[in-house]
């Protein structure tokens, strides 16, 4: 498997930055767990930082890697498999669920697109206020994904 895409720097300054809630809520679980309160608010701080520990690791592997004909599109909730040679073309476009955040997509044809979270651009992203990705490093993963669609076919 080949990384056509790596996570941006951004990106893994915001997976490292979850290290202080996942410390915080362990910590807090573990006061909570001495001072003899209901074992219900220790799982409630545990249960806190496992998800930080999930989001995390998922926005550290975001990125596109290729594995043989297939493109292997890694997002915050989900991995998607694409076939690379059933990508009809790639565009930037907004998010979804984001309303101001451009991002990379790889469009299948008939309206289904695939997001690649990890390049997205815009005046605020995730919750660290900053964009993952430049315009310019956008560009420059978009010039890289296309040559490697440009291969499969």
């Amino acid at each position: 498997m080949r990384t056509l895409v790596p996570p941006s720097r951004a990106a893994r300054v915001l997976a490292n930055l979850h290290i202080i809630p996942i410390l915080l809520f362990t910590l807090i679980a573990f006061a909570v767990s001495i001072n003899d309160s209901p074992a219900f608010w220790v799982g409630v701080f545990l249960v806190l930082a496992a998800v930080h520990v999930f989001f995390a690791v998922r926005i550290a592997r975001l990125g596109v890697d290729v594995d043989g004909d297939e493109l292997v599109v890694r997002n915050i909730y989900m991995t998607h498999r694409v076939i690379r040679a059933r990508v009809a073309s790639i565009g930037v476009g907004e998010l979804p669920h984001l309303p101001g955040k451009r991002a990379l997509y790889l469009d299948l044809g008939n309206e289904a697109q695939v997001f690649l979270f990890g390049t997205s651009t815009g005046k605020r992203s995730w919750r660290s206020g900053r964009p993952l990705m430049t315009p310019t490093e956008q560009a420059a993963a978009r010039d890289v994904l296309v040559a490697a669609i440009n291969c499969a076919h």
